[in-house]
């Protein structure tokens, strides 16, 4: 389903363009597979309402006793001396399209194949056309759309002049893709005491602009999970802050509506809020005490630190990955031909983001979902590591191939034994490749 949160489509007419998506799928496997998770899920969410209506007053006072000390542990934690930047491209592949290619301005425009769409503009997104959407139902959604194949080379190269600006500011920022990525500019404020962390933002998207010719968004926050809520706020071309104060970022976080929050999919969503009502960040507070009846400890401690905007950690170096891996469902094909363009957009995706995270990885591996549901997994290793979206893509193609004849609704691409430091690169044909591996 669209997730109509995402900036931008807000001016979707979502009863059509969920008329649309159904009227695709009403009646194949793939939909009585999500009417029978939906059932499941329904059943948990009684079997969750039922256990409320157990617990006794004795255990709820003890509950919002200890969900209270949580909040004083964390606010005890609370750190507001830091400042950080999330800076987020706007539609970054399509603008780029649009930016060397003029009368494309002001029209519907997204990155990707009739398979798979990799970003929309926000003209598109107006009709509910969004990422990872299949081309096909974007072009029933808005006829006029225009899809273009991806150039990953030029987004690199456009990516990489960003970055270059970026280093100005933070040495050691945290790219998350080619067009995302997190600063801290406590040190640079620091040195520059005539500017604070606003006037830097708007130096930063000028500088952005006048080199790129592209528009991004920023916010503006004590910490990274903040900042990164906030570039969304004034998109596109726009940015945020979250003033530093307990009272301004525990206002701002309480108003977000709960599927807002990054680590809260739709399934989480959808239960705390048929469950238990709770549909924003202050409602969230308010239930805390039943959270903590309800929930894990790992899960209870995330809810008590999103309703006070509190960060784990905002350490410069972020946590090291161990994989990187996309994934995306389709309606059911056999389309040989259709197929290796799907996996080849994830491996673009992954490639990306191997690039931003400048690092290669040495395992590329496959996750099939058959049009039974069964899922197949498969993986080649080989003793030099790769980045480049020609050799990932070349091997998952060469992995793909292999299953063929097949029918699929899902692939997913994973890459995994990643390498810090980037190797020079070689033609695909001169590695030795390991034994596949079926896992």
């Amino acid at each position: 389903m669209a997730d109509f949160t995402k900036a931008g489509m807000q001016q979707a007419d979502r009863a059509q363009v969920s008329q649309t998506i159904q009227e695709a799928s009403a009646g194949s496997k793939y939909w009585q597979h999500q009417q029978q998770k939906s059932e499941k899920l329904q059943q948990q969410i009684d079997q969750m309402i039922l256990k409320q209506s157990t617990f006794s007053l004795e255990q709820l006072q003890q509950a919002r006793k200890l969900a209270d000390q949580a909040v004083d542990f964390w606010e005890q934690r609370r750190n507001t001396d830091r400042s950080f930047l999330h800076v987020d491209m706007d539609a970054f592949y399509a603008s780029v399209e649009i930016r060397d290619c003029p009368e494309l301005q002001g029209k519907p425009v997204a990155v990707g194949t009739h398979a798979m769409l990799a970003t929309a503009s926000y003209e598109a997104r107006k009709y509910g056309i969004r990422s990872a959407m299949p081309g096909f139902i974007a072009l029933k959604l808005c006829p006029e759309l225009t899809i273009i194949a991806p150039n990953s080379a030029k987004y690199r190269q456009v990516s990489g002049d960003i970055r270059k600006i970026f280093e100005q500011y933070d040495a050691n920022c945290v790219a998350y893709s080619l067009d995302e990525a997190s600063l801290e500019i406590t040190g640079y404020l620091k040195l520059h005491p005539d500017l604070n962390p606003w006037t830097t933002a708007e130096q930063i998207r000028k500088q952005i602009f006048d080199t790129t010719r592209l528009t991004a968004s920023v916010g503006i926050a004590c910490s990274r999970k903040l900042a990164k809520i906030a570039s969304d706020y004034n998109k596109p071309n726009g940015q945020f802050q979250v003033p530093a104060q307990q009272d301004e970022i525990i206002r701002f976080v309480r108003a977000l509506p709960i599927r807002k929050i990054s680590g809260i999919g739709r399934v989480t969503a959808t239960i705390l809020q048929d469950a238990l009502g709770i549909k924003t960040v202050q409602d969230m507070y308010d239930q805390r005490h039943l959270l903590q009846l309800l929930f894990k400890e790992s899960s209870f401690d995330f809810f008590i630190r999103t309703t006070l905007g509190i960060s784990e950690s905002d350490d410069v170096t972020p946590r090291e990955r161990k994989s990187i891996s996309k994934e995306h469902t389709f309606r059911p094909t056999n389309d040989p031909a259709e197929l290796l363009e799907i996996c080849s957009i994830l491996a673009q995706q992954i490639a990306d983001i191997l690039c931003a995270y400048r690092c290669s990885a040495q395992t590329i591996g496959l996750k099939l979902k058959l049009d039974s549901f069964e899922i197949r997994t498969r993986a080649r290793t080989v003793y030099t590591a790769v980045y480049e979206f020609e050799d990932i893509n070349r091997i998952a193609q060469q992995l793909l191939r292999k299953e063929f004849p097949i029918r699929l609704r899902l692939i997913g691409v994973r890459v995994s034994k990643l390498q810090k430091q980037r190797l020079k690169q070689t033609k695909l044909d001169d590695y030795m490749i390991l034994p596949q591996q079926d896992e």
